[in-house]
């Protein structure tokens, strides 16, 4: 079976703690990705 990738945008670790682990078992490589910019540095 081949492995397929997959980029998955996540709002914090605790909510792609579960989507990554799903995604994986389906036999997937998990990219995640985190853009935020309403988060500011200082």
């Amino acid at each position: 079976m081949k492995i397929k990738d997959i980029l998955i945008h996540c709002c914090c670790a605790h909510c792609a703690a579960y989507t990554i682990k799903y995604w994986q078992e389906q036999g997937y490589n998990v990219t995640a990705f985190w853009y935020n910019p309403n988060i500011h540095p200082y």
